[in-house]
């Protein structure tokens, strides 16, 4: 147990210094003004609210239950095939802080993790600064393995938390598809189907449903009143300040974009009782975005939900913090406990 515990303590520290030595050489002249990020803390950043309800044994014990929790497992038993062992278990559910989404202005700016790694014209087009670009939003979208579970050593022993140390998945300065739409058909072809006018008048059903309560996970191709999920890329059709749904609409489209590169897994329902499962199609309704900067919020969101009801003063006019987001992306986690 203890020697477990130092072997994850260990990790950590050696992936934090990874991080460190990595970044650490980038002159302090090449800085972007247009970029102040701050490391999201695991203590304060995060809306522990979040994680509720939490389900066991086929009921709810902590919490009110949600419209927008998956599939609500009934059985309070559970087993799983452990090589020439089967463990047996009881039915557990609850939603974990496990990834973290940049939606930023400025290329190469990793506002979760408190790095800039210097000015955009560096990088060439990578860096764009441009908020709108064709009459449309576009952010560049970094995608960290951050959990808070993890970091701060709690629930180790719990065999339904990831153990995942601190990690960049993806950044989208070096995918041409995040910024070219043509190039993202290629990799996508079902984009064409979903521009079909009766499957995008069907998204105003699912605009309704999500902001009155849960998004309609049969209708994966929408995103509710912030637009639909395709094309798989950076941009967003709202093109005026202050761009809080948009980014939250990017960052949607890449979870999207995660689970059809299966970069991201399914963690809800029947099938991820003894673990995640490919999932190569969103099931909306399995993750919910808590936006930590520029401004924390209190409540998690469901996908779609109009900026109407939660986007007020969530940008303010802060120099280098204004129109970089950080969002918190909690799904929820089905499992086979104890």
């Amino acid at each position: 147990m203890l020697r477990s515990d130092k072997l994850a303590a260990n990790r950590l520290i050696a992936g934090l210094l990874s991080i460190v030595i990595f970044f650490g050489p980038v002159p302090a002249f090449a800085s972007d003004p247009m970029c102040d990020p701050k490391f999201v803390n695991p203590f304060s950043d995060v809306e522990w609210n979040c994680m509720f309800p939490i389900r066991m044994a086929g009921a709810t014990i902590i919490g009110d239950n949600d419209l927008a929790t998956p599939g609500k497992i009934r059985s309070p038993l559970c087993s799983c095939d452990e090589g020439l062992t089967t463990r047996v278990g009881i039915t557990m559910g609850f939603r974990e802080p496990a990834r973290l989404l940049d939606v930023v202005k400025s290329g190469f700016c990793l506002n979760g993790l408190g790095v800039n790694m210097g000015n955009p014209s560096i990088w060439g087009d990578g860096g764009s600064t441009t908020m709108v670009q064709g009459g449309r939003y576009f952010a560049h979208v970094h995608y960290y393995a951050y959990l808070p579970l993890f970091l701060l050593q709690l629930l180790l022993d719990f065999g339904c938390t990831e153990k995942v140390p601190l990690d960049v998945l993806y950044m989208s300065e070096f995918d041409p598809t995040h910024a070219s739409e043509e190039l993202g058909l290629v990799t996508f072809p079902e984009t064409i189907l979903f521009a079909a006018t009766p499957l995008i008048l069907a998204c105003v059903a699912d605009a309704m449903s999500a902001s009155m309560g849960a998004p309609l996970d049969p209708l994966f191709w929408c995103a509710g009143a912030w637009g639909t999920m395709y094309p798989l890329s950076g941009y967003s059709p709202t093109r005026e300040s202050p761009y809080v749904e948009a980014s939250a609409h990017v960052a949607t489209k890449f979870i999207a974009k995660a689970h059809r590169l299966l970069i991201s897994w399914g963690t809800s329902g029947e099938p991820a009782m003894c673990g995640m499962y490919p999932m190569p199609v969103i099931r909306k309704t399995q993750y919910k975005l808590q936006l930590v900067r520029p401004v924390k919020s209190r409540e998690c969101l469901p996908i779609g939900r109009t900026g109407m009801l939660w986007a007020q003063a969530k940008n303010p006019p802060v120099p280098g913090k204004a129109d970089n987001f950080s969002y918190f992306s909690w799904r929820w986690r089905d499992c086979c406990a104890f």
